[in-house]
């Protein structure tokens, strides 16, 4: 299944800079951007659905999508749909539009603002 980044929800209010291999989740948007880190070699993220809407147990990847789509490197990403997902630990505070770094370095652009700009998916006719 391949769904839009600003399709997905976060289920965390914070997510910590780095990834668990140390890696900065910046750098990485930093090397899609120039070219050191093609964007099919970024993982596949777990999501489930809750009333309709998608969320992600993988909310520093998400952010790192968001990010790119927002700079026009992605439209769509696959992602494995998990079914049965338990909510307890979803902390979001705004229903998963948008996270802060725990340490409070300031995020790129990346919160689902509205239905324009670069969330719509290019024309293919």
């Amino acid at each position: 299944m391949r769904l839009s980044p600003s399709e997905i929800r976060f289920t965390q209010k914070t997510i910590k800079e780095c990834f668990e291999d140390g890696k900065n989740v910046n750098d990485v948007i930093n090397d899609v951007q120039c070219n050191r880190l093609p964007t099919n070699k970024l993982p596949h993220i777990k999501v489930f659905s809750l009333n309709s809407k998608y969320y992600t147990l993988d909310d520093r990847h998400l952010y790192v999508f968001r990010v790119l789509q927002q700079r026009f490197f992605l439209y769509e990403i696959p992602v494995d749909v998990v079914v049965n997902y338990g909510t307890e630990d979803v902390s979001t505070e705004n229903d998963g539009v948008s996270v802060e770094f725990e340490n409070g370095m300031e995020t790129y652009k990346h919160a689902i603002e509205n239905n324009s700009g670069p969330w719509i998916r290019p024309n293919t006719r």
